[in-house]
C-alpha cells in the first residue's frame, strides 16, 4: 500500500473512532441522565412509602387506643349497668312508653333525639322493665339532680 492510501484509511479509521467516541459519550450521558432520574424517582418513592408507613403506624396506634378505650368503657358500662342494659332493652322501653317522655310528654319526634332510659330506683343493676322509664334529656337530668346545660 502506498502512503496516500494508508493516510486515507487512517483518516477514515480515525473519524470512525471519533464518531464512535462521540456517540459513546452521548449515549453515556443519556444513560447517566436516565439513571439520575430513576434514582430521584426511587428516592421520592422511598420517601412517600416512609410517609405512608408512618401514617399507617399512627392509624394502627389510634385503632389500638380506641379499642382499648372502648373495652374500658364497655367494662365500666357493664360493671355499672350489666350486659342486659343494652340497645334492645332500651328500644323496648321506648316502644312501651310510646316514644314519649313519661314526665313532660314530649316525643322523640319532637326532640329529634332518642329518649333516655331512667332507672326509677337508681339501682343501675336493676334492669327489670317495671324499673325503667323513657325520659327526655331535660327530665332525666332533673330526676338525677343534674342542672340543664
Amino acid at each position: 500500500m502506498n502512503t496516500m492510501t494508508e493516510n486515507k484509511e487512517y483518516g477514515i479509521i480515525k473519524r470512525m473512532i471519533k464518531k464512535n467516541r462521540d456517540y459513546n459519550v452521548e449515549y453515556s450521558n443519556k444513560v447517566m441522565f436516565l439513571l439520575n432520574r430513576l434514582d430521584n424517582t426511587l428516592h421520592s418513592t422511598r420517601n412517600e412509602l416512609h410517609l405512608h408507613n408512618n401514617k399507617i403506624e399512627l392509624l394502627e396506634k389510634q385503632i389500638t387506643d380506641l379499642t382499648n378505650r372502648t373495652e374500658r368503657m364497655e367494662y365500666f358500662i357493664y360493671d355499672k349497668y350489666g350486659k342486659k342494659f343494652n340497645g334492645a332493652l332500651k328500644n323496648k322501653i321506648r316502644y312501651r312508653d310510646n316514644y314519649t317522655c313519661q314526665d313532660c310528654g314530649i316525643t322523640e319526634r319532637q326532640t329529634e333525639k332518642a329518649l333516655h332510659i331512667h332507672h326509677i330506683d337508681f339501682d343501675k343493676s336493676n334492669n327489670k322493665p317495671n324499673n325503667l322509664i323513657a325520659l327526655c334529656a331535660s327530665c332525666h337530668g332533673k330526676r338525677n339532680g343534674v342542672p340543664k346545660c
